[in-house]
């Protein structure tokens, strides 16, 4: 939880000043700055300040960005209404996790930070084309009001959900068993950022720099290089345990998400179940090389054939025999 915009909230809900917040819980103002620039809270001193901030159960990051505990539930209502909507678009045959289990706000959270991170600014006041009666229009064939649809910010967050489908399902098909190998230990890496920022990376595949996401480029292009970094440490521990891949896990980037989500399709139906990725192929082909290698001396042997003098053998193959003997 953000301690800085959570002591703004006990501040502005209490109508007082740092100083006389720290007097009211007995600590130093010094602590209360500490708290504010991100230092460790207790349970609960953090349930004490929730309770002083007036916010409920709320994220105290989405009361701050949107402008008040109303407007954070109407958001969360709106991102909650889309997730619900964009599953009808799964056709990866995988368990879209974030979408599905949305028992608190995190899901509005992270949609709103994303956006925020692309420039977005948002509205102080909810749009009123957006306060649509969501359960009603949840029913089947139901028809949203055009001024819904339309809009471009539910049109950013429902195309990023519709990617976000594909990328969690070639996720879900090709990484996860990777990630969950104790034996690769990528749980106490980096790369364990690859599922839950999935969102980021599904954002910068459906959306584009405009007026409404100035700073979309730069975030693009962070959230590439970070996934990068990511999945090249995936790569590269796998291939150090001798894990096969199934697929190439640089797509998961630089694939259109449509193509992404066909990839995970076909693992989920069977399709590749006699496909296996080139970096498997080589390991096969280098371990029987080795193995000819290493039976090579006994059968030089009972043919009488000397492996470094005989000019029958080429000195290239000699000299490999050699060194796999020895």
């Amino acid at each position: 939880m953000n301690g800085g915009n959570l002591i703004k909230l006990v501040t502005a809900n209490l109508g007082c000043t740092q100083k006389a917040l720290a007097t009211q819980l007995d600590v130093s103002g010094a602590q209360i700055s500490k708290w504010k620039n991100g230092e460790y809270l207790s349970e609960e001193m953090e349930r004490l300040l929730v309770s002083l901030a007036g916010i409920g159960n709320r994220d105290p990051d989405i009361v701050i960005w949107t402008g008040g505990n109303e407007q954070a539930d109407q958001w969360d209502a709106l991102v909650r209404f889309l997730a619900s909507l964009s599953l009808e678009f799964n056709d990866t045959g995988y368990y879209i996790e974030p979408l599905t289990l949305v028992e608190d706000d995190f899901l509005c959270w992270k949609v709103l930070h994303t956006l925020l991170e692309a420039g977005i600014a948002l509205p102080h006041d909810f749009p009123e084309q957006l306060a649509i009666d969501y359960a009603k229009y949840a029913e089947k064939g139901a028809q949203l009001p055009i001024e819904f649809s339309s809009h471009p910010i539910v049109q950013l967050i429902f195309e990023s959900f519709k990617a976000l489908i594909h990328l969690y399902g070639f996720y879900s098909a090709y990484i996860s068993e990777i990630m969950e190998n104790w034996d690769l230990n990528l749980m106490d890496t980096e790369a364990c950022n690859i599922e839950p920022c999935l969102l980021d990376l599904a954002f910068s595949k459906s959306a584009r720099q405009s007026h409404l996401l100035p700073e979309f480029n730069d975030f693009k292009h962070k959230t590439i290089n970070e996934y990068r970094q990511w999945l090249e440490l995936v790569k590269k521990n796998a291939y150090e345990r001798n894990v096969p891949l199934r697929a190439e896990l640089l797509n998961l980037i630089y694939d259109n998400h449509e193509n992404v989500g066909y990839a995970a399709k076909e693992e989920n139906t069977g399709a590749n179940r006699y496909r296996l990725h080139p970096d498997v192929y080589m390991n096969e082909m280098l371990h029987n090389q080795r193995t000819i290698l290493k039976l090579m001396p006994a059968i030089c042997e009972k043919l009488g054939i000397d492996i470094e003098d005989s000019e029958c053998l080429d000195s290239s193959i000699a000299t490999a025999i050699t060194q796999v003997s020895t």
